[in-house]
């Protein structure tokens, strides 16, 4: 028997001390969704490309395009593409670039998906507003004034609507998430969100 006056801590068994161990969750290179919109897709380099699906960072060579922009001349060995740089390009495209609609027209314009096994990465024109539902990028400053000051007055107006509604609408969705409620109580709760209140 042990002596009143010692205490034993009990060790840990060894499969809980692996479990407890501290370790990264998440792995570095874990796929990932991006949607990148720019001015001009068609300004990226087919390396940017290659870096964008594969999901590398920036790497030593700069693309050769990039030579005429810093005034260098591209045969400058910094600005080369590396040696194969063409056959693997084509490679990539074929297998991990969608596309249908990195063409100047049709539903998407200039709009390239990259799928591979580390990453979807979609590249569209920004348009207006970052937004490509109103082709308004060429419109007049007083156009899209005009545009902005609409789409703004609404969205406070749709938010303030809805603070108004907020304790009918919470009602509603109680009634929704219900199974004991009927078809009829549920359609009958959507439509009590918009009738007077009897109080």
């Amino acid at each position: 028997m042990w002596p009143s006056t010692v205490r034993r801590a009990s060790r840990i068994a060894a499969h809980w001390e692996f479990a407890l161990a501290p370790r990264q969750i998440e792995y570095y290179r874990m796929p990932m969704m991006a949607y990148l919109a720019v001015d001009n897709p068609r300004a990226l380099s087919r390396s940017e490309f290659i870096r964008l699906g594969l999901v590398t960072g920036a790497g030593e060579m700069v693309p050769r395009d990039a030579a005429a922009l810093a005034g260098l001349p591209d045969t400058d060995p910094k600005f080369a593409d590396p040696p194969r740089a063409e056959q693997q390009f084509d490679d990539f495209e074929q297998r991990f670039c969608y596309d249908r609609f990195w063409a100047g027209a049709g539903a998407a314009p200039h709009t390239r998906y990259l799928c591979s096994g580390l990453s979807l990465v979609v590249v569209v024109t920004t348009g207006f507003l970052g937004m490509n539902l109103f082709a308004e990028a060429d419109a007049s400053t007083a156009t899209k004034l005009g545009l902005f000051l609409v789409v703004f007055v609404l969205t406070v107006a749709l938010t303030m609507y809805t603070m108004v509604k907020s304790k009918r609408l919470s009602d509603f969705l109680d009634v929704v998430s219900d199974d004991r409620m009927s078809a009829w109580r549920k359609v009958s709760a959507f439509f009590a969100v918009w009738g007077r209140r009897r109080d």
